[in-house]
């Protein structure tokens, strides 16, 4: 698993609460106190993928600047920036403490590694010809865009009843490695043999991901269930949303959605978020929302079967 590469996260900034208004962090637009005005972001490390950098403005106000990670507290050594591990796919809680008065948790995270994707044209069963001497299943795939893919393994599971029966990927053994750059494989096609068939590209720090999986009989077509429950419309700077988590086998992931609009459009929607942990059901908007503003969210799921169900529209806001 792995981030994409020249690919920052979403600007995501620390906001804090407090009747003095001396004892306020924020990168709000004309907010009058300057002194903790220190623009709180996020991004990848492009020469090295397994770790996520904090930066932030430099202020001679902070005499004590402490962030701590998975209970383990950190006084940065550098002014403006501090790096550490954060795998692709994941999150994590950051807990921020300046001069031992303010405290504040923000949750950041990690895209998930960009696997070889089949063709679009495959949404159907694998392309299988009958040259003279035996039939072939020919493969062709979309090459990962990660720059340090190292191989790419094409993986094959046989059912019996239904391609469900390969959703459990301890299934599939290997049935050829490829460099990263190749993008066809063909294989003598047994008639009548039910196979499905899964690819999972490794770079070179060993960070994996599987595609999602195509079959050569029939496709996998269950029914995909995902509700937003919840949204927040007063919280600082910030909207929290929560939905149902799915619950099926054939778990691929969820695409989080935001737009200015209620029809959720193609032209104004926008992607915050890829998540690959199904049990991930809460997530923080910070992306620049500004005050008060009504935003309107859904989430995509997705199985393992490239079948995807979109969920209710909801709206949030943040406070005025």
């Amino acid at each position: 698993m792995k981030l994409f590469k020249k690919l920052f996260l979403p600007i995501l900034f620390i906001f804090f609460s407090c009747d003095d208004a001396s004892n306020t962090i924020s990168n709000s637009p004309g907010e009058i106190n300057a002194m903790y005005q220190f623009n709180l972001t996020f991004s990848e490390e492009i020469e090295n993928s397994d770790s996520t950098t904090l930066f932030w403005d430099e202020s001679e106000y902070i005499y004590t600047f402490n962030i701590e990670i998975d209970g383990i507290i950190i006084s940065p050594t550098e002014p403006t920036n501090y790096t550490f591990s954060l795998l692709p796919g994941f999150f994590k809680d950051v807990i921020i403490n300046a001069d031992d008065k303010l405290s504040e948790s923000i949750k950041v995270f990690s895209s998930p590694m960009a696997p070889s994707t089949w063709e679009p044209d495959f949404a159907g069963d694998i392309k299988v010809s009958e040259p003279s001497g035996g039939g072939e299943n020919q493969f062709t795939w979309i090459p990962s865009n990660e720059s340090d893919i190292e191989t790419v393994k094409l993986k094959k599971c046989g059912y019996i009843n239904s391609p469900i029966e390969c959703s459990d990927l301890s299934n599939f053994f290997l049935v050829e490695s490829f460099n990263s750059g190749n993008p066809t494989f063909s294989e003598n096609k047994n008639f009548g043999e039910k196979a499905c068939y899964i690819m999972n590209s490794t770079d070179d720090t060993g960070n994996s991901r599987y595609s999602q999986i195509i079959c050569n009989d029939l496709t996998a077509n269950a029914m995909l269930d995902v509700t937003i429950t919840s949204i927040s419309n007063n919280l600082d700077y910030r909207i929290n949303l929560e939905w149902d988590e799915y619950i099926e086998a054939d778990f691929y992931q969820y695409t989080i959605y935001r737009s200015k609009n209620e029809e959720m459009d193609e032209a104004s929607r926008i992607v915050l978020a890829e998540i690959i942990d199904a049990t991930q059901i809460i997530f923080e908007d910070r992306n620049d929302i500004g005050f008060g503003k009504t935003w309107y969210y859904q989430i995509e799921v997705h199985n393992q079967y490239g079948r995807t169900s979109e969920s209710n529209i909801k709206f949030g806001k943040s406070k005025p």
